[in-house]
């Protein structure tokens, strides 16, 4: 009762923002529609906002790339494709390690307008810089 008729686009794809009738609106995966980072409380919220989704798919963009586990099992058996799936459904479910908090979103899903860069190296002492940050 409480679910709404998905919105796409004329390639088939998911629409980013997908408004449900208890009045929240979520950014949703192009590919499944499942919920991905990003969120309004209600549609005014998201259309004052002008919420796009940008961010947080691109965010899933890198995870799957981070993920493409380009690893040849035992051929094409059910077993290896099983094998793969698994390890695949754990690397996504994980945190991405690509590219690592590169980006910048806002709880909405769209970007940031400052977006950072980190100064130093991962490994380094990093208490006399900071980040360089940019529109």
């Amino acid at each position: 009762m409480d679910e709404s008729r998905p919105l796409c686009n004329d390639d088939g794809l998911f629409e980013p923002l997908q408004c449900y009738f208890a009045g929240v609106c979520r950014c949703v995966d192009e590919l499944t529609g499942e919920p991905i980072f990003g969120l309004a409380v209600n549609l005014a919220e998201a259309t004052q906002e002008g919420v796009n989704c940008g961010c947080g798919r691109e965010i899933e963009v890198i995870k799957t790339m981070g993920c493409s586990l380009q690893v040849d099992y035992d051929g094409d058996t059910e077993l290896s494709k099983a094998k793969f799936g698994a390890e695949y459904t754990e690397c996504i479910q994980n945190q991405p390690q690509y590219f690592k908090d590169h980006l910048r979103c806002l709880p909405n899903g769209n970007y940031d307008p400052a977006q950072c860069i980190h100064q130093v190296l991962e490994g380094e002492d990093d208490s006399e810089y900071g980040d360089v940050c940019f529109c």
